[in-house]
């Protein structure tokens, strides 16, 4: 199990960095193509395996939608505007 204090991401923390829907992950999920985590019903991506899902399956995305490490693309999506509190 991955502790979510340590930097694991959401499905939707997924989604938003991807700019996808979370259906999207969801499906990306039960194909096998993302390893996750069920922790309290809430799916948990690790750092290490959203880099090699990137790396994979969107290998043409643009350089700002992926980071150069796992633990900036969770500091990226933590500092989102669109999940601040407002």
């Amino acid at each position: 199990m991955i502790d979510p204090d340590k930097g694991s991401l959401t499905v939707a923390d997924c989604a938003q960095r991807l700019r996808v829907s979370t259906k999207t992950i969801r499906r990306a999920i039960h194909r096998g193509e993302l390893t996750a985590h069920k922790s309290r019903q809430v799916y948990r991506i690790s750092p290490r395996d959203w880099k090699l899902y990137l790396a994979e399956h969107w290998p043409e995305a643009p350089a700002e939608r992926q980071s150069s490490t796992p633990e900036e693309a969770v500091r990226s999506v933590r500092k989102s505007p669109a999940l601040s509190k407002g």
